[in-house]
């Protein structure tokens, strides 16, 4: 397994990109919008699709991406399953799931080896 060593800068990246979701979670929480709510628990199936890279555990909380290094992109992963993320730390996988393009956040549906 590569070690992975010139995340710094991308983690800072990253960070910020973090403080601004947060900030745009917050503006929006009050807001009532059942197409949104339509759209996060209605046709995900029909928005899903396979996302390949690296899984990389952050220094911020229990956060893991997606590094996409052939396309210069990372995401965030939406999983709850904690340990699932941990198993596949390091490790190229593929992701299914849905795309929030506004947080680049992919919401999991499931997560398999790819190599």
């Amino acid at each position: 397994m590569k070690r992975v060593d010139k995340l710094g800068p991308i983690f800072l990246s990253f960070a910020l990109i973090i403080a601004i979701k947060s900030a745009a979670q917050q503006q929006t929480s009050g807001q009532q919008n059942t197409d949104t709510h339509q759209t996060e628990h209605g046709s995900q199936a029909d928005d899903q699709r396979d996302f390949e890279g690296t899984i990389v555990k952050t220094k911020i909380g229990a956060t893991f991406l997606l590094m996409d290094y052939q396309h210069h992109t990372a995401y965030f992963l939406d999983d709850h399953d904690i340990e699932r993320m941990k198993r596949f730390d390091g490790k190229k996988v593929v992701v299914t799931g849905t795309l929030d393009p506004l947080s680049n956040t992919i919401m999991v549906s499931t997560i398999k080896s790819s190599g």
